[in-house]
């Protein structure tokens, strides 16, 4: 279950983030520090795959001009 979720990050992370800053332009990326798709890797890898991808999906949802 872990390999898949990593797999299915890091081709996000390689193939459609640059597809999406590409149509968006530079100051499209995330202004989290680890990334969101990084911070759903380290997450998933800490506290497993159940418990991880709830930690980065609140994350995730609170990624928006008006979050923290």
């Amino acid at each position: 279950m872990n390999v898949v979720i990593m797999l299915i990050i890091r081709g996000y992370q390689l193939i459609l983030s640059p597809f999406i800053h590409w149509i968006a332009g530079p100051g499209s990326g995330c202004r989290h520090i680890p990334s969101c798709s990084e911070n759903f890797i380290i997450q998933t890898r800490e506290f497993g795959p159940y418990v991880g991808i709830k930690k980065a999906l609140v994350r995730l949802l609170n990624c928006h001009p008006w979050g923290k």
